[in-house]
């Protein structure tokens, strides 16, 4: 039951980042590359079959019965009388009204911003299944503050990553080439503060779920080991973010303005976004797997 609840948190995650982050970059950056359309009634069905997923499993586990997860009654009671299951209700009416936009709207990017909002619902929900609900008073609601943040910037960052690469490779000719250096030169704004706060919230996080007294031995257990893998692949993710920014965009954007569309900055960039993104599900991965693993007894 475990390995079926990681896979479908990864699957929450996964498609709740794409969900918001598409629609936030073509909002801010006014693109709307072939494929949109597809890609977010994709991530929106996977959303919404995580949420009906989630429920009976979770419930399961909790109960330390997979059978109790399939009983209605104890479904019923806790949708309505567990803050989970409240969540996991708001998640799937999200998830299906994008849905909804998505398969009912002929274009995608004009309902953007509906559908923007409906996906940060969606991820931020998610808060809910995780540890910081679990505290309760002011600490609880400050920590829950801080997954809902730190969900929503990684989802900024990686859907941001699934449009770009819509972009990138859909480039074949200088006026698409140069919608892509558009794209990437507005998500170049939105992936540095989704980064100011990954790392706000992520030490936030860290303090409540490991305490100070226990940084230095992270790497004594289990979850300390995959908290350092995951911030292993997030330096990797920056270091690949710093060079398409600062390196490969501008090599783009002189090439494009000789006229060569198919240049090699174009390839790069392809691969290296493809990289980038291949690591954020890296980290989506252990982020799902994180949810099982007791942190470090100790508090703030």
């Amino acid at each position: 039951m475990a390995d079926a609840l990681v896979l479908i948190r990864l699957a929450a995650f996964l498609c709740g980042a794409v969900l918001f982050g598409a629609p936030l970059l073509a909002r801010i950056g006014g693109v709307n590359p072939p494929g949109l359309r597809q890609l977010l009634r994709l991530t929106a069905f996977g959303a919404a079959l995580a949420a009906l997923a989630t429920l009976p499993v979770q419930t399961g586990q909790m109960a330390g019965d997979p059978v109790a997860g399939l009983n209605p009654a104890i479904l019923t009671k806790v949708v309505l009388g567990t803050l989970f299951g409240a969540s996991v209700a708001v998640r799937l009416a999200a998830t299906l009204g994008a849905l909804g936009l998505a398969v009912w709207r002929p274009d995608p990017a004009s309902a953007s911003t509906s559908l923007m909002f409906l996906g940060a619902t969606n991820l931020a929900s998610l808060a809910f299944a995780g540890h910081g609900a679990a505290n309760p008073g002011v600490l609880g609601a400050l920590h829950t503050l801080a997954d809902m943040v730190h969900l929503l910037a990684a989802g900024a960052w990686i859907g941001g990553l699934a449009l770009l690469l819509l972009l990138l490779f859909g480039a074949r000719a200088t006026p698409e080439a140069e919608t892509a250096r558009q794209g990437l030169v507005r998500f170049a704004g939105i992936g540095s503060a989704a980064v100011a706060a990954l790392i706000a919230s992520g030490v936030v996080n860290l303090v409540f779920l490991a305490g100070i007294s226990n940084l230095g031995r992270l790497g004594d257990g289990d979850w300390g080991r995959l908290l350092l893998t995951k911030l292993a692949l997030f330096a990797l993710m920056l270091m690949l973010a710093a060079s398409n920014r600062l390196v490969l965009t501008p090599r783009l954007t002189s090439r494009l303005n000789r006229g060569l569309a198919e240049a090699p900055p174009l390839t790069a960039l392809r691969w290296s976004v493809a990289v980038e993104s291949l690591l954020g599900l890296g980290v989506l991965a252990i982020v799902a797997s994180l949810g099982l693993h007791p942190p470090p007894a100790a508090g703030p």
